[in-house]
């Protein structure tokens, strides 16, 4: 029951909130990485799942990698330090498995602006992945590249969906 609650709860926070609401989730999903936090939004999506059959919660969250991989390429292209672009290239392929850690503590926070710049770019990806009503059927981590993506209105955003996934 309490479950239940919970998935519903989100739910209709995703559904009402609207770009403010993808917003904020996928612009504050980095700094809940850096405690670990992000542990405890597992159960969030297994229920949004078993409730409705999708989870619009993933990929708004998923933005927040998007930004990360953004801020990344940014660094790798600006950066003359060679032990810090072998440390992007190699957090880049973890961060393609859906693994942030590596970018987050060996690249972008240390560096602090990049940082700031991956979760504003989540922000704004949230928003329009929120906007979108993008979802997905599974909570499948590590095979994001074959996991059923839907579109909760039926609507044709094709492209946004192959752009945007599930990571």
């Amino acid at each position: 029951m309490i479950s239940e609650s919970i998935a519903h709860g989100a739910s209709w926070a995703i559904d009402r909130g609207g770009f403010l609401v993808g917003g904020i989730l996928s612009g504050t999903f980095l700094p809940l990485v850096l405690t670990g936090l992000h542990q405890g939004l597992v159960p969030i999506h297994v229920e949004l799942v078993q409730a409705h059959g999708y989870n619009a919660l993933l990929p708004i969250l998923a933005m927040a990698g998007v930004g990360q991989i953004g801020a990344a390429i940014a660094v790798l292209m600006k950066t003359r330090n060679e032990r810090l672009k072998k440390g992007d290239q190699r957090g880049a392929a973890g961060r393609l498995l859906g693994i942030g850690e590596p970018l987050i503590f060996g690249v972008t926070l240390p560096l602090g602006k990049p940082f700031i710049g991956a979760c504003l770019g989540g922000a704004i990806g949230g928003a329009l992945i929120s906007y979108w009503k993008v979802a997905n059927r599974y909570h499948l981590r590590y095979f994001w590249i074959t996991a059923g993506i839907n579109h909760r209105d039926r609507k044709s955003h094709a492209l946004s969906v192959r752009l945007f996934g599930s990571g």
